[in-house]
């Protein structure tokens, strides 16, 4: 999701008013799982078992702190306890505002420590600061994304040097981490897992097929598009490109279930698959409750769709664009694709995250992506 971030200074502060964190940290993994809202990291804060969304489309980390109304509602509110606070005189608050209209805001941001629920193998970052929301408005007060505890905004920036420093809650900047790697392979969630400054099992990935692409942006996750096009090919083998606009750029957004393109290129492929584009959402014939297809298989088989990556593709997998969202009539059934017509940047979604495996290095302002085995 993109958001805008404000971090509240008082207007006399100084550099060396800011906290200095010790930023010890030990590689390793965290387990990932699918929740209502997208992929949800199951992290520790102070101890405490805190599942946060993943979302490498903002930057900030914030929890639903003891204050807020939803804490009534859900069992996993974060509580900063004796953790140090980071003085009003320093920062006297945050607000982070998403698209998508969901606002959090607070008065406290501490340092504490965080890492991986995994009892063998997790990452570990002794100091980290956490942003405690009292107020969170856009979740019309139910419990915030069922599951999902708050917030890890993974964008680009991290290893800030700005001058006076700013308070960066990003855990490859807490962390000094200079990459970390994103195995989610559709249908694989038993395995699924970030790993900071680690890759997942060879076993899992094809090293040797990697396709790496620079990051545009100093902050977000943007890759420039020109020249790149999605490649449909029908069952009669004949393979039809569609180009995106020469200005078009790609968010990489894993806290986005529906990935955006252009007009073009959704009607192609839902062509391909028999179905069609209305309002800028589009959908497909497909199999559902049968016991020889899975839930959400296309009827039409044969064929072969890629989303453009650098000099290669990303495979186009059919049931990894599944929303879920189905209806039925006269012995057949139709599927809504995870897909919608771009309302700004191209955006990759979480389901594109399902068909490749991502190395984001932040040192190098790189994207590198393996196929899947």
């Amino acid at each position: 999701m993109k958001l805008t971030t404000f971090l509240i200074f008082p207007l006399l502060q100084l550099a060396t008013a800011i906290p200095l964190i010790k930023r010890t940290s030990q590689p390793g993994s965290v387990s990932v799982k699918w929740g209502a809202a997208g992929f949800l990291g199951e992290f520790t804060i102070g101890g405490q078992a805190i599942d946060l969304l993943i979302d490498t489309g903002s930057c900030g980390t914030w929890v639903v702190g003891p204050e807020a109304s939803e804490c009534r509602t859900q069992t996993h509110c974060y509580d900063p306890r004796d953790a140090p606070r980071v003085p009003s005189s320093t920062a006297s608050g945050f607000k982070q505002t998403y698209n998508d209209g969901l606002e959090a805001r607070g008065d406290t941001i501490v340092i504490d420590t965080f890492g991986s629920q995994k009892p063998i193998g997790g990452f570990q970052i002794e100091e980290q600061y956490v942003q405690v929301a009292s107020d969170i408005k856009g979740d019309n007060g139910k419990p915030l994304w069922e599951e999902k505890n708050g917030l890890l905004g993974m964008c680009r920036a991290g290893r800030s040097r700005s001058s006076p420093k700013r308070l960066d809650t990003l855990p490859t900047t807490s962390g000094k981490f200079d990459y970390w790697t994103s195995y989610l392979k559709s249908d694989a969630e038993e395995t699924w897992s970030l790993c900071f400054d680690c890759m997942a099992d060879s076993s899992l990935y094809d090293s040797s097929s990697g396709l790496t692409v620079k990051s545009i942006d100093s902050k977000n996750w943007y890759v420039d598009s020109d020249g790149w096009a999605v490649t449909v090919t029908g069952s009669d083998g004949k393979p039809e490109s569609t180009k995106f606009t020469a200005d078009d750029k790609i968010l990489l957004d894993t806290g986005a279930t529906i990935t955006a393109l252009d007009s073009g290129s959704l009607k192609a492929i839902a062509a391909a698959y028999g179905g069609s584009c209305s309002g800028g959402r589009c959908s497909y014939p497909c199999y559902i409750k049968d016991g020889e297809f899975p839930d959400g298989s296309p009827r039409k088989q044969g064929v072969k769709v890629t989303l453009p990556w650098g000099t290669g593709s990303i495979p186009f997998e059919p049931r990894a664009f599944y929303r879920g969202s189905y209806s039925c009539g006269g012995g057949s059934c139709t599927c809504k694709f995870g897909l919608k017509t771009k309302e700004g940047a191209l955006t990759y979604g979480s389901a594109v995250f399902k068909s490749a495996y991502f190395k984001w290095d932040v040192k190098n302002s790189e994207i590198t992506t393996f196929r899947y085995r």
